[in-house]
């Protein structure tokens, strides 16, 4: 017996250790879908991380640029001599105007001309100030992304240059043909349609200005009444919803003692998880060490959701023209996080 008891607990030793042995590590995922807890997606390093390890910072926003020439007239221009080319495709720029702005889309959907999104431009896109360019920001990419599933399930999400190759790719190849959406202003998420009265916010860390009494604007309805803010002093961190110049409504606070504030933890982070769609802020010290202090975050999936088949990254803040501000997953109306009612 005494013998079988040991070769018992030999063999569950062999099994931990094959197990410890053989057991992934966050780096080792590669995807966003195989990036799960206690992992988590670190959306400007495209990579799976530890829990407990930094998100790399947001970089700075440098326009995307894309060629709006059209097939025939890159070729054409490529055997021309320095200095000859001419104006870029005008036809790709009335796609593109028409892929960032929904009215203009609207518009376009109509009758499929391009004559018509021009005529839209130049009666009111122009008095507005409205760009007819094929630059996309690294917010539009991103939106672009999110709105094109096909883009989604086969490259992930980031809105790091470094990582958006081939999104930008799909982009000149099909979607800008095809006059795709990527406003940042309404469109199609998962099983989730936004009008053009909404703005989304998609997955990042916040580039906090940290002076003190410094406000950050992340998110503006799209008749610009309502914003979406971040408020920074010396100790405390305050997201409000803004009507005009007069804060309405505390989304999120977080106040650091001065115990911790004289340890060294000054640095307030602050950002929109891509694994899990909540929205947190932390203090930590600027050298990343010692883990964080006061930390808050929202839970953004709706009370007594029924359905958790969510993508990592598929989650944005939504802000509409009535001041309602809730996290949309791709689930659909029901499944809604609903953080202020607004005016409705």
């Amino acid at each position: 017996m005494i013998i079988i008891a040991v070769l018992l607990i030999l063999a569950g030793l062999g099994v931990a250790i094959y197990f410890l042995v053989n057991a992934k590590k966050c780096k080792d995922h590669k995807t966003q879908d195989d990036c799960k807890e206690p992992c988590q997606w670190d959306t400007y390093g495209n990579k799976c991380i530890e829990e407990d390890d930094d998100l790399t910072p947001a970089p700075p926003a440098e326009p995307v640029e894309v060629d709006t020439a059209e097939p025939a007239e890159r070729q054409s221009r490529q055997s021309e001599p320095e200095g000859t080319s001419q104006q870029s495709g005008s036809g790709n720029k009335w796609k593109c105007y028409a892929g960032r702005y929904g009215d203009a889309y609207a518009v376009y959907q109509n009758n499929k001309s391009l004559d018509e999104v021009k005529e839209h431009y130049d009666t009111i896109g122009k008095s507005k100030g409205w760009k007819t360019s094929c630059t996309l920001s690294p917010d539009e990419l991103g939106c672009y992304t999110l709105q094109n599933p096909e883009v989604f399930d086969n490259f992930g999400y980031t809105l790091d240059n470094r990582y958006n190759a081939k999104h930008l790719k799909h982009y000149k190849d099909v979607g800008r043909d095809e006059v795709a959406r990527f406003t940042c202003e309404g469109g199609q998420l998962g099983d989730s349609t936004f009008g053009d009265d909404e703005a989304i916010l998609t997955p990042r860390e916040i580039n906090i200005n940290r002076r003190n009494g410094a406000y950050t604007y992340l998110l503006t309805s799209p008749n610009g009444e309502y914003r979406l803010a971040l408020y920074h002093q010396t100790r405390r961190g305050r997201f409000f919803l803004r009507k005009g110049n007069s804060n309405i409504v505390t989304i999120l606070d977080s106040q650091l003692s001065q115990a911790d504030y004289n340890a060294g933890y000054t640095k307030l982070r602050a950002w929109l998880s891509g694994y899990d769609g909540n929205l947190y802020m932390r203090w930590y010290k600027p050298d990343g060490s010692g883990g964080y202090k006061a930390g808050k975050y929202i839970n953004t999936f709706a009370p007594g959701t029924t359905n958790n088949q969510t993508k990592s990254n598929q989650h944005v803040l939504v802000l509409t023209d009535t001041g309602k501000l809730y996290m949309d997953h791709g689930l659909g109306e029901d499944e809604q996080r609903i953080l202020v009612e607004g005016d409705e």
